[in-house]
């Protein structure tokens, strides 16, 4: 726990800093309820998908059983609505779902990109605060404040840290919701090449 007499010694730049840690614990409860709640996957409906031939059937079923807001809901809800369009215009329109996905669950992540680049910027402001509030007091010639000195330097510093842990905390944040959201899309992309291999077998035996 971040004792507030240390807080305070950080100086002013500590307020932005402070701002910049609450931003980041509020864009992590975002995204980790949303995690939670629009991205959970299901095991027999995946199953379904990975048979030679699906049952369609089944699979619009099992696929009932999620919340629309799923982000698995709505992309492979195109393959039950268009499976007997043209494979070109099913693939297309996947892609497009699984961008508007991507876009939806990486809204705040610039933010996270500018305190990450801005908070050590800010701590280092913090240094030259402090160090500049030390040399003045060596360059009073008429008293020597040993404790004035002390606690301009202990100002840099603490302004300093409190800055580079804040950006690796948010770089932690930030790798980590961005591995999240390529595992998604990748086992999108999975799931989507598997039905269009079992669309594309169904066309052909069609047409035949």
């Amino acid at each position: 726990m971040l004792n507030f007499e240390l807080f305070i010694a950080g100086g002013i730049v500590m307020i932005p800093l402070a701002i910049l840690f609450f931003i980041t614990i509020i864009i992590s409860c975002d995204k980790i309820f949303f995690i939670i709640k629009n991205t959970k996957n299901s095991e027999s409906l995946f199953n379904i998908i990975n048979k030679n031939n699906i049952c369609w059937k089944s699979f619009e079923d099992e696929l009932l059983k999620i919340s629309i807001k799923n982000c698995y809901r709505g992309f492979l809800q195109i393959f039950i609505d268009k499976k007997d369009q043209p494979l070109w215009i099913i693939e297309s329109t996947a892609i497009n779902q699984a961008k508007k996905f991507e876009k939806e669950f990486s809204n705040n992540f610039w933010v996270l990109e500018t305190i990450i680049t801005s908070a050590p910027l800010l701590g280092l402001l913090g240094t030259i605060f402090g160090m500049s509030s030390s040399f003045k007091i060596i360059g009073d010639t008429s008293t020597l404040n040993v404790n004035g000195i002390t606690a301009g330097v202990a100002e840099s510093l603490i302004a300093t840290a409190f800055g580079l842990i804040i950006a690796l905390i948010a770089l932690a944040v930030f790798n980590y919701f961005n591995k999240v959201q390529n595992n998604i899309l990748d086992e999108m992309e999975m799931l989507g090449d598997k039905i269009l291999k079992n669309l594309r077998l169904q066309h052909e035996n069609t047409s035949q």
